[in-house]
């Protein structure tokens, strides 16, 4: 036990020698100690498990397969050299605390006698708490994100002016068909830009320029600057282009109703807040669809307790701000390379209380229509980012998942097997009814699945999560993130663009 734990000691040192000065300048000494600190940590896991299988040492192997990852994000070499420098150091250090206590835990253990049965009971605990928690906090989301603007009334004259804006690239039917239900709006004071981001597509411009007669305006997009995402950069012009004192931005992937501006606008006013964010309804789908990759995106956003983090849940299809309000936080300039740039603004309007999130239901009528393909996308586009690009975040995540969500149903199998005493598996059973039902009144207020078939889909829907977290992880950190045609890890992961291979 000793010589393994002195061979992962030396991993460490080694990782640590990886950021002097005389070894980070020059890259075949960076790949040479990554070589050799990458050996010492498999011999070292590999080696704690065949001196001793348990909890413990399979966590400390998931937590080295992360350390390896971070290493071998230096053996790529694809990131700016000062930025991976800090972030490669930052994972490192993580990492290795978190391996140091999982250790000093497992010597407690040893030291201090702990049974089986007292983790057992921790863990069921654990997982208790976990889905007592998330069915609170879903009751009490779904409660405040509905559409409510009863102590307000409001004259058609007395509205302010709204400004809807579209970024679009490459756009066809869906643009099409967004614009067409936004005409159908009943609101009085409304301004429409819809800013062509350099499409490939000559449909595109000219389906903006179809709606001019009904007073549709066209702004043309530029190429994007270094260090900006095209999609921010056609946020902030659109922002500076812009009349209406609230603006609007939306995805082409949104249908509205005639009332739907109104509505949201209202609820703004009456709620006293200067932006908010609307989760559209799922358009209607057969009694038997699946939409699992949006479902887990609404459960995250809605589940969890993020206040107390304050991490408010926001979704970029549809989001409402107070113009001045984003011009004095520093428009998009503030956020040029964030994947959820308004993830920036809720959090900063949320510290003077004026942040909602909203949800769509038959008072609001707002409907998203995205396919499963780019479903997946958004899901990979976004993952990774929200976890703050951090391999680091990414494990806690997954042990946190692990724990509360999957090893419930592995205490039953094993209940069920003699293995273990059977009020374990009742509890175990108890906190799956509470994460079920929390996950269920998500996908039914959403109408993102089936009701009956949400009863039984939450175990898939972690699992799923947490393969695309991790193939998010990889297309950030190895591979390529493409979106409307462009590789968005050029400026979001300070990548250093390279020529095409002939």
């Amino acid at each position: 036990m000793e010589l393994v734990l002195s061979v992962l000691g030396v991993g460490f040192l080694l990782e640590l020698l990886l950021f002097l000065p005389f070894v980070w300048r020059h890259y075949y000494a960076q790949v040479l100690f990554c070589v050799v600190a990458t050996g010492c940590i498999a011999f070292g896991t590999v080696g704690l498990l065949v001196v001793s299988f348990n909890v413990a040492s399979f966590c400390i192997l998931l937590l080295s397969l992360y350390r390896c990852v971070n290493l071998l994000r230096v053996i790529e070499g694809r990131m700016n050299l000062k930025y991976m420098h800090n972030v490669v150091f930052r994972t490192t250090v993580s990492l290795a605390f978190l391996q140091i206590l999982v250790l000093l835990l497992w010597l407690a253990v040893d030291y201090f006698a702990i049974t089986e049965k007292t983790w057992l009971w921790l863990v069921v605990g654990v997982q208790l708490g976990a889905g007592v928690v998330l069915l609170i906090s879903t009751m009490r989301r779904l409660r405040h994100t509905k559409i409510t603007h009863k102590d307000v009334t409001v004259t058609s004259s007395e509205l302010p002016n709204v400004t809807v804006a579209i970024p679009a690239r490459n756009e066809t039917d869906d643009l099409y068909d967004c614009l067409v239900s936004l005409l159908k709006n009943d609101y009085p004071k409304l301004e429409i830009l819809v800013l062509d981001d350099c499409s490939q597509l000559r449909r595109t411009p000219e389906i903006i320029r179809e709606f001019a007669h009904a007073g549709v305006r066209f702004v043309k997009g530029d190429i994007p600057k270094d260090g900006w995402l095209a999609k921010n950069q056609a946020y902030d012009k659109l922002l500076r282009e812009a009349s209406g004192e609230i603006i609007l931005f939306c995805g082409v992937d949104v249908r509205f109703k005639p009332d739907s501006i109104r509505q949201i606008i209202l609820t703004m006013l009456s709620r006293d807040k200067r932006m908010v964010s609307v989760l559209p309804l799922r358009q209607e789908q057969d009694k038997f669809s699946y939409n699992n990759i949006q479902a887990a995106r609404y459960f995250w956003e809605l589940a969890p307790p993020r206040r107390l983090f304050h991490r408010p849940p926001v979704l970029s299809t549809c989001w409402a701000i107070y113009r001045s309000d984003a011009l004095k936080l520093g428009g998009f300039a503030a956020v040029s390379r964030a994947i959820i740039p308004e993830t920036y603004f809720a959090r900063q309007v949320l510290k003077r209380d004026g942040y909602s999130f909203l949800r769509a239901d038959g008072r609001l009528s707002l409907a998203s229509v995205k396919n499963p393909i780019t479903q997946r996308n958004t899901a990979v586009r976004t993952r990774y980012p929200q976890l703050h690009r951090r391999p680091e975040t990414v494990s806690v995540i997954t042990f946190v998942g692990l724990i509360s969500f999957i090893t419930p149903y592995a205490l039953i199998i094993l209940s069920l097997l003699g293995s273990i005493e059977w009020h374990f598996a009742i509890v175990a059973f108890v906190s799956i009814i509470l994460c079920n039902t929390a996950f269920t009144l998500i996908a039914s207020a959403t109408k993102v699945m089936n009701t009956y078939l949400a009863l039984f889909s939450f175990l898939p829907i972690v699992c799923i999560d947490i393969v695309l977290t991790h193939y998010s992880l990889y297309k950030y950190e190895f591979s390529e993130v493409v979106w409307k045609g462009r590789n968005i890890c050029l400026p979001v992961m300070h990548v250093i663009p390279h020529l095409p291979k002939l």
